[in-house]
């Protein structure tokens, strides 16, 4: 009986040892199944995460490559109103100095054609001459003033001066709107 009861209690102790093994490699199975659905699952929030921040850097991508498109454009819209600005100065300043050539030409025009524009151009032609006459010369100029001996080319006096706007005005008025003489050119003052 001893050797059936050890040999019972081998047998037992194998079934014992079986259902051991069993046990183990079912919760070995269990635990390489779950591992298994854990990785799995943080594998999918990992890709979850990696694609909501891959989502949002396109998104910024896009929100700042449309920020300098649209920058971009404001610039060119500005250098184009400013160059149309300057464009549209420029006609206006051109047309008012047109404006203001003509007028200048046209006062010119109507000043030469009274007595009072020909004594203007011979006090400008005066005002000239003692301009350039004094231009880049230091001079001393002795004369005597009381003799009135200054001749054509000395220093212009009040005295020349009035007397050749007189001359001036008995000139201009025998002549015809020709410029050639009237009949009663020989009556000319000197």
């Amino acid at each position: 009986q001893t050797e059936s009861e050890l040999a019972n209690l081998a047998g037992r102790t194998e079934i014992a040892t079986k259902e051991q093994e069993r046990l183990a490699s079912v919760r070995q199975i269990s635990a390489q199944a779950e591992a298994s659905s854990l990785r799995t699952k943080t594998e999918a929030e990992n890709q979850a995460l990696l694609s909501a921040a891959e989502a949002q850097a396109k998104a910024e991508q896009v929100r700042l490559e449309t920020a300098a498109k649209a920058e971009a454009s404001a610039t060119i819209e500005k250098a184009k109103a400013e160059a149309e600005a300057i464009r549209l100065r420029g006609n206006a300043e051109a047309e008012a100095l047109a404006c203001k050539a003509e007028a200048e030409a046209k006062r010119a025009r109507m000043l030469a054609e009274t007595p009072l524009g020909a004594q203007l151009s011979l006090l400008g032609i005066y005002a000239e001459m003692a301009a350039k006459s004094n231009e880049g010369i230091q001079k001393v100029v002795y004369s005597d003033l009381q003799q009135n001996n200054l001749g054509l080319l000395g220093i212009p006096s009040l005295a020349g001066l009035s007397r050749d706007l007189q001359q001036l005005q008995t000139f201009d008025s025998p002549m015809s709107t020709t410029g050639s003489p009237t009949p009663n050119a020989d009556k000319i003052k000197k």
